[in-house]
């Protein structure tokens, strides 16, 4: 019992230390628990802050597809792809009179990849994946673009109205921006959006970097950037414009040496090539332009006008940038390339700088949109203006007063805003939805007679669909709706919704080729036709009348028939970078026209009217083709296009894999014709 007695004392201070480390243990853990918790709260909130980003991101992605769905190797694609198909086969494809007499690819790295692509993956998946790429990357430019231009909710904004709202530029539609096509040109464009974002964002160097890159895929579209940029460095350094008059004195004596490239500023270019030329490729000399092209640029550059006066510094200093060069352009390539003309001013096509002049126009109606909405009052006005001046952008009847009243409503603001009355206000706005209804009502109405017509073989395009611009006003309406309802607590679902949606949608849309695009794409050739056409070597001609897309670039002929391709419409795109090829397609072409086996259309695509006639394929007629210099091994035609055939020898016929199915719209009535059959003539003189 004693033994125990001063034990418990002994024993106390033991107990007392571990109630003080249990303590300091709870402590600690209580510590590390509260530094854990602000920290998992932290990676809470990023992981929920990236999810806010990430699933509209996602959205707005696959609305930049949408808006640019691939339709295969189609437009300018068949000259890229077709060019690394006949790298890769030289005595075959290669000897297609525009690789032979070729003077265009040269400027570019772009071929060189594409031929690497081609011989890894094949024609189709390499276009299919240089697409989407050329597609994503541009998004990505844009994107840290329009953060520079506006932070925030107006970037989406701007990026939205981008994906929607048309992209082209030039005239007669033979351009877009952003083109979901196997070329150079959206990786360019890519690098000069890239280069200004760098810009503005203080970085002239990395960005003088990304125009340099940009020039090795495609110099024509980035000479407008580095122009912009050196126009915008004239504006904050004075100095620079001795710098851009030194430059511009040394191509000058560059010229006058006649060196090479430089010594064509100074030439002028032949008559009988100009011709040719200016027949072929219009598009090439804006004199020429309708009056819808000049609508579009005067409501593009007034809108630029406008939001350069709302914004400051550096962005202010960029739109003003554009707004220069592009007018620059015009000019030049009207005096200099169309009155006099200077070759090389021809070739490389100044006017182009109008693809920056439609992408910042259509950012600066994006931010137009909501700055001047949320001013209120009159610049509620300019903005109906602006509206009724997009929605009518090819009717200069309805752009011109909209621009001049939106300019003048802009400018005197001070003076207007208490002297116009609200009632007047409101009703600027009705014009706008009166007209836009009205263009909606009968592009729906037409969309639905399309769809109630289609035969149900037939591929609807979405490409089609969409170039009704029905779904250009709906988005954009949603878009400023939405930059105009900060804190309601809809939103985040709705924009959960709609990019889940959209996803999905073009997950499954994108792709929009029909069966026969896909075939041809694949680049093996059919066996039934190789095996006709196999016993005389040489070129095929394929007679096209009814204007079919999928014949116009001689893309099937080389695929399907492996043989090089005697005239198409599309080996017409490069004569103005080369004057042997000029000279040869026309007689080749203007032969078919004589003979009455093909319309003027080929040789004057964009101001003769497409018809679909039924040429006289007859004996005497190929015998005279087939006696001609150069002249083709081999004559397709469509059955529904060759006349009558009694008298002749039979003659083998071919069935397409698929069949092609062709909207016609004549005298305002929609019809559907299909092609699928063909007659095979071989070229001598008793067919």
């Amino acid at each position: 019992m004693m033994s125990n007695g001063p034990s418990a004392p002994l024993m106390s201070p033991p107990a007392a230390d571990a109630t003080s480390h249990g303590v300091r243990n709870s402590s600690r853990a209580a510590a590390e628990v509260s530094r854990v918790e602000p920290q998992s709260t932290l990676w809470r909130a990023r992981g929920q802050s990236i999810a806010r980003v990430a699933l509209p991101a996602a959205g707005l992605t696959a609305l930049w597809l949408l808006s640019r769905p691939y339709g295969g190797i189609v437009h300018d694609a068949q000259l890229y792809v077709g060019q690394a198909l006949a790298e890769l086969d030289p005595q075959g494809i290669g000897r297609d009179v525009m690789f032979v007499q070729d003077g265009q690819f040269g400027f570019s790295i772009f071929p060189h990849l594409l031929r690497f692509a081609v011989a890894a993956l094949g024609p189709s998946l390499a276009a299919v994946g240089i697409s989407l790429l050329g597609l994503l990357l541009w998004l990505a430019a844009m994107a840290a673009l329009a953060n520079r231009l506006a932070p925030g909710r107006r970037a989406w904004i701007i990026l939205i109205f981008v994906c929607v709202l048309g992209p082209e530029y030039g005239a007669f539609g033979a351009f877009s921006y952003g083109e979901a096509l196997a070329i150079p040109r959206p990786f360019a464009e890519a690098g000069v959006l890239a280069a200004l974002a760098m810009w503005v964002s203080g970085r002239t160097g990395a960005g003088i970097g990304l125009l340099i890159a940009a020039s090795l895929f495609h110099p024509i579209m980035a000479l407008p950037g580095l122009a912009v940029v050196l126009v915008v460095l004239c504006i904050e350094d004075k100095r620079w414009i001795g710098a851009a008059l030194a430059a511009s004195g040394v191509v000058l004596v560059a010229a006058g040496l006649n060196l090479p490239l430089a010594g064509r500023l100074l030439t002028v270019m032949d008559p009988a090539w100009h011709d040719i030329v200016e027949a072929r490729s219009r598009y090439l000399f804006p004199s020429h332009w309708p009056a819808e092209a000049w609508s579009r640029i005067l409501i593009q550059g007034v809108t630029l006008v406008i939001a350069a006066l709302l914004s400051e510094g550096r962005v202010r200093q960029l739109m003003t940038g554009v707004l220069c060069v592009s007018v620059a352009g015009l000019a030049a390539a009207l005096i200099v390339g169309d009155l006099v003309p200077s070759l090389l001013i021809v070739q490389v096509q100044i006017w182009r700088s109008t693809w920056l002049l439609g992408v910042f126009a259509a950012a600066a109606l994006a931010l137009c949109s909501v700055t001047l909405w949320q001013k209120g009052g009159v610049f509620r006005a300019v903005l109906a203006c602006l509206a009724l001046g997009w929605v009518a952008a090819t009717d200069l009847n309805f752009v011109v007063p909209a621009s001049t009243v939106a300019l003048v409503i802009f400018l005197g603001e001070p003076r207007l805003r208490d002297r116009i009355r609200p009632v007047l206000l409101r009703l600027a706005w009705v014009p706008v939805l009166a007209l836009a209804s009205l263009q909606a009502g009968i592009l729906f109405s037409k969309l639905i007679t399309v769809i109630q017509t289609k035969p149900q073989d037939a591929h609807l395009d979405l490409a089609m669909v969409q170039a009704l611009g029905i779904h250009s006003l709906v988005i954009t309406i949603l878009a400023v709706i939405w930059a105009n309802t900060a804190g309601r607590t809809w939103k985040h679902a709705w924009q959960a919704v709609a990019s889940v949606a959209l996803v999905l949608a073009a997950f499954m849309l994108w792709d929009d080729r029909s069966s026969l695009q896909k075939t041809i794409d694949r680049g093996t050739p059919d066996r039934e036709l190789t095996q006709i056409i196999a016993g005389r070597p040489g070129d095929v001609v394929w007679l096209n009348p009814a204007n079919l897309s999928w014949l116009q670039g001689g893309f099937s002929t080389w695929t399907l028939a492996g043989r090089p391709s005697w005239v198409t419409m599309m080996q017409g795109a490069g004569v103005v970078f080369s004057h042997p090829l000029a000279l040869e397609w026309d007689r080749r072409v203007r032969q078919l026209i004589d003979l009455g086996l093909a319309g003027e259309q080929m040789r004057a695509p964009f101001t003769t009217p497409a018809v679909d006639r039924t040429p006289d394929v007859s004996h005497a007629r190929l015998t005279t083709l087939c006696q001609s210099p150069n002249a083709p091994a081999w004559v397709i035609a469509s059955m529904d296009h060759v006349g009558s055939t009694s008298g002749r020898a039979p003659v083998p016929t071919w069935q397409t894999p698929a069949a092609a199915v062709k909207l016609v719209v004549e005298r305002d009535q929609i019809t559907w014709k299909r092609y699928e059959r063909y007659a095979i003539f071989g070229c001598s003189g008793d067919p």
